[in-house]
C-alpha cells in the first residue's frame, strides 16, 4: 500500500510539472512575437503619430525628429497627422496600437491636461501610453495691444490688479496651453481678468491688434513677427530662462519675482503600453543622440524651440510635475473644454 501511495504522489507531481511547463510555454508563446521583434528592432518602417494638423510648429518639430530617427535607426519613420478633440483622438489611436515599437507618438502637454479638462477624455495619462524621452520645450510670449499704457510685466500686473475685471486676454482655445499660461499668471499674481477663447492663435492675435482684447500668450514663432513689425508690444516670456531668439525679453518669473511662474509647451516621444523595454531603450537612446546634435538644436532654436532629451524616468517625473500644476489650475478655476 505504501508503494502504491508513493507511486500516486510521483504521478501527481509529474502531472503538476507538465501543466506548469505547458502554461509557461503558452505564456512565452504569447509574448514571443514582441520579444522577438525587440531583438531585431527595427526591421520595417515606423509610423510616427502627430496629434496636430500639418504645418504647425509641433508638427514641424515632429517631422524634424522623424527625419533624424530615420537616419539613426536605418528605417523610414513616416509622420501621420491625427488631429482632433485636443489631441485625444491621436492618444486613443496609439493606446490601441500594437506594442511593438512600430507606432510611436509625439505626445504633448495636452496629454496630461485633457483628463482634467475633459469629462470624456477616456484615458488616464499614467497608463495610456509609455513614456520614452522628452523631445522639446517652447515658451510663450506675453504681448499686448499697443495702446495699453505699460512697458513691462510689473506695470501690466499692477494695472490689472488696480482694475479688476476690466482687462481681457485671448487664447487659441479653452484649455489650450496658452490659456493655461494665463490662468497660472492670474493664480500666482492674484489677478481678475476675462479669458476670451478663439479657434486658433492667429484669430486671437488679430483681435488683440484691433483692440478687441488686450493681451495674450502666443507661441514665439507667432509673436515675434508681430512684435518686430511694431504691431504688438512684448512684455515677457513664460520660460524659466530667457530665450536666445529674444534675449532682451525678460521672463515673467524674473519680472515678478515668482520662480514657479513658468508655462511651456512640451513634446515627448511615447509608445503603446506594454511595448518591450529594449525597444523603449533603443528609441530613448536615439532621441538622446539626435538632441545632442548642435546643428539640429540650432535649427529649432531660431524658432524659439529648445530641443531636449531625457531618460524615460525623467520624462515620467516631469509629467507628474506638469499634471499636478495644470490639474490644480483647472480644478481651482472649474475650467472645462
Amino acid at each position: 500500500m505504501k508503494a502504491i501511495h508513493m507511486g500516486r504522489e510521483r504521478r501527481q507531481r509529474l502531472v503538476s510539472m507538465v501543466r506548469y511547463v505547458a502554461g509557461l510555454g503558452l505564456a512565452l508563446g504569447l509574448l514571443s512575437p514582441y520579444a522577438a521583434s525587440a531583438q531585431s528592432y527595427p526591421s520595417k518602417p515606423i509610423k510616427m503619430i502627430s496629434p496636430y494638423t500639418a504645418g504647425g510648429l509641433s508638427d514641424t518639430v515632429a517631422r524634424g525628429f522623424a527625419e533624424k530617427l530615420s537616419e539613426v535607426l536605418g528605417v523610414a519613420v513616416v509622420v501621420e497627422n491625427r488631429p482632433g478633440a485636443g489631441t485625444t483622438v491621436a492618444t486613443k489611436s496609439v493606446m490601441a496600437s500594437a506594442p511593438d515599437g512600430y507606432t510611436i507618438y509625439c505626445g504633448t502637454t495636452s496629454l496630461v491636461i485633457n483628463p482634467a479638462l475633459q469629462d470624456n477624455a477616456g484615458y488616464d495619462w499614467k497608463t495610456a501610453v509609455a513614456p520614452v524621452a522628452l523631445m522639446m520645450t517652447t515658451p510663450f510670449v506675453l504681448h499686448t495691444n499697443l495702446n495699453l499704457p505699460v512697458k513691462n510685466a510689473r506695470e501690466l500686473t499692477d494695472l490689472i490688479k488696480a482694475n479688476p475685471g476690466k482687462y481681457s486676454y485671448g487664447s487659441s482655445g479653452n484649455g489650450a496651453v496658452n490659456h493655461m499660461a494665463g490662468e497660472l499668471w492670474k493664480s500666482k499674481a492674484g489677478l481678475q481678468m476675462t479669458h476670451v477663447p478663439y479657434k486658433g492663435g492667429m484669430p486671437a492675435a488679430t483681435d488683440m491688434i484691433g483692440g478687441n482684447i488686450h493681451m495674450m500668450f502666443s507661441a514665439v514663432l507667432e509673436a515675434k513677427p508681430m512684435i518686430d513689425a511694431g504691431k504688438t508690444k512684448a512684455i515677457a516670456v513664460s520660460s524659466a530662462k530667457r530665450i536666445d531668439v529674444m534675449p532682451q525679453l525678460p521672463t515673467l518669473a524674473e519680472s515678478l519675482g515668482m520662480p514657479s511662474l513658468v508655462a511651456e509647451f512640451w513634446m515627448g516621444l511615447y509608445v503603446p503600453p506594454a511595448t518591450p523595454q529594449p525597444v523603449i531603450d533603443k528609441l530613448a537612446a536615439s532621441i538622446q543622440k539626435i538632441a545632442a546634435d548642435p546643428a539640429f538644436r540650432e535649427r529649432f532654436a531660431k524658432q524659439g524651440v529648445t530641443v531636449r532629451s531625457s531618460t524615460t524616468q525623467e520624462l515620467k517625473d516631469f509629467m507628474e510635475q506638469e499634471a499636478r500644476q495644470w490639474t490644480d489650475i483647472i480644478r481651482a478655476n472649474n475650467i472645462k473644454s
